[in-house]
């Protein structure tokens, strides 16, 4: 019966790291190593066209909804009511609430102070 110093039988004796024989990896010729490595560099560029695709997908994608977003600014500008205020007492006795929410022409010039059409 094998036991060790724990004396639990189920433990085998070890034995020193050096004792043991190491498996010695099979070597691969020259033409096997070649052939796999061409076999790595097409995969390699099948997989970078692959990429690169998907990356042309998304960039016209990301182009087409910054066109949409664009547009419907647009149409959103054309559909709204505008208001020119000439005299300049009356925006001076606005709160500064309603000059926010509200986008003021002054004689002509826009005044963007963060109105809703800003965001």
């Amino acid at each position: 019966e094998m036991t060790n110093k724990s004396n639990r039988p189920w433990k085998g004796k070890k034995k020193p790291v050096s004792t043991l024989n190491a498996t010695k990896e099979s070597k691969t010729s020259f033409a096997k190593r070649r052939e796999r490595q061409k076999q790595l560099d097409v995969i390699k560029k099948l997989s970078n066209e692959l990429k690169q695709e998907s990356s042309k997908k998304k960039e016209q994608e990301r182009k087409r909804l910054e066109a949409l977003k664009l547009k419907k600014q647009e149409d959103s500008m054309k559909s709204v009511t505008v208001q020119v205020i000439k005299d300049n007492k009356k925006i001076k006795r606005m709160s500064k609430k309603q000059l926010v929410k509200s986008r003021i022409y002054l004689k002509g010039h826009l005044n963007t102070t963060g109105g809703a059409m800003d965001r």
